[in-house]
């Protein structure tokens, strides 16, 4: 992690070469000419049919402005909870929009009946689309060298207040899930349909631990 990155560390670290061929997981030093250092860890290097002429890159990145050698101090521990808990939350996001309930439709054994499946398997799409916004403003702010106090307190309740509405989400929506009316949607579809309400309890999770880090790292 970047901030195991000690001055002993950074001292004894080899600068020779333009070139490196770090793994995920790994950390890399850079130093440019004004004898600033950036630290950047690998957290994922992913090819996909829409990035065919390169890679997507997920790390996490730190610069010391002031000069200094050592990535270590508590301000930066502290970014770094909130870069990594960000970085879960966005992964959740990710799977939860996934909506196995749909994409695993073909497969499923389903006795509907005159009774049609649930008709929402995911949060609305204006409660999805305000995650995905507040989770990429939140990554932004946390790269702000001094961030605003109340801009930091302001992100730190609508992470929380998203995560809320999601656990309400969930909470009604499996209460269907054990309704009388919603079994006669077939056993196949219902455990699809649960584990797509589960993802997004993941979702709530992951948004409280972002919150839980704001607070940690800015002393709200």
């Amino acid at each position: 992690m970047i901030e195991e990155v000690t001055s002993h560390i950074v001292q004894n670290a080899d600068f020779s070469s333009r070139v490196r061929t770090p793994r995920e997981g790994e950390v890399v030093l850079w130093k440019n000419t004004n004898g600033l250092l950036c630290a950047v860890r690998i957290n994922r290097v992913t090819l996909t049919p829409e990035s065919q002429i390169g890679t997507i890159l997920d790390a996490d990145y730190r610069i010391l402005r002031d000069g200094g050698d050592d990535f270590s101090n508590e301000d930066g521990r502290g970014r770094s909870e909130v870069r990594r808990a960000l970085q879960e939350a966005s992964i959740a996001l990710e799977l939860a929009e996934g909506n196995p309930a749909i994409s695993n439709a073909d497969d499923l054994i389903i006795g509907i009946g005159h009774n049609g499946p649930p008709e929402q398997v995911s949060p609305p799409a204006d409660l999805a689309q305000s995650v995905a916004e507040v989770l990429t403003h939140a990554s932004d702010l946390v790269c702000v060298e001094t961030p605003d106090t109340t801009l930091i307190q302001e992100m730190k309740e609508k992470v929380a207040g998203l995560s809320l509405a999601i656990r309400k989400w969930v909470a009604t929506r499996l209460e269907e899930l054990s309704s009388s009316a919603t079994k006669a949607v077939g056993v196949g579809l219902g455990t699809s349909l649960l584990a797509s309400v589960t993802n997004w309890q993941i979702v709530a999770e992951k948004l409280s631990s972002v919150a839980d880090a704001f607070v940690k790292a800015f002393g709200l």
